[in-house]
Parts: C-alpha cells; sequence; structure tokens
C-alpha cells in the first residue's frame, strides 16, 4: 500500500502519510485502550486471572486491554486521503 502512495505522492507525500498515520493510529489507538480499560473490557477474565495469582485485577485488566490492536493499514490511508485532498488546500491558505 505505502508503494502505491509513493509512485502517486512521490517521498514528501509519502512521509506526511506514514508521519499523520502513524500519529493518527497512536492518538486513536491510546485512547481505544484507555476507553476499554474504563469500560472494564474482559473484566471477568481478570477476575479469573487474579483469583489464579496473576496479579491484580486492575493490573491484569490493563495488560488485557494493551493487548488489543488496530490495523495501521487504515490509519495510513486516511492519513493519504489527507494528504492527497487537505495538505494541498492547507498550503493555498497559509502562503496567500
Amino acid at each position: 500500500m505505502m508503494a502505491m502512495v509513493g509512485a502517486f505522492l512521490g517521498p514528501r507525500g509519502t512521509f506526511l502519510t506514514i508521519l499523520l498515520g502513524t500519529l493518527l493510529g497512536s492518538i486513536i489507538g491510546v485512547s481505544w485502550i484507555g476507553f476499554l480499560y474504563l469500560y472494564g473490557w474482559n473484566k471477568n477474565l481478570a477476575i479469573r486471572a487474579a483469583r489464579r495469582g496473576l496479579g491484580s485485577v486492575n493490573s491484569v485488566r490493563w495488560a488485557i486491554a494493551a493487548q488489543y490492536q488496530l490495523p495501521l493499514g487504515t490509519f495510513l490511508g486516511i492519513g493519504a486521503l489527507f494528504v492527497v485532498y487537505a495538505f494541498p488546500w492547507l498550503l493555498g491558505e497559509l502562503f496567500r
């Protein structure tokens, strides 16, 4: 996917796509993990693990929530769309 982005956007667009995609993915990923932890996702599993002596309920809940993974390609695609559509408009507005 990034080879296609590189072919269409060039080196600068590819770098901006990677930068924006990973930044967006990090922000959404960390907030999603925090939401899962606060919501109590897999709390019953954490309680069972705590009974077996694997740690406190909260530490096991955090470890379970931290294992959740989001696909990076989705965020790279969103970053590429931003670079294609919003970046030229943003540069035009900044340098008027």
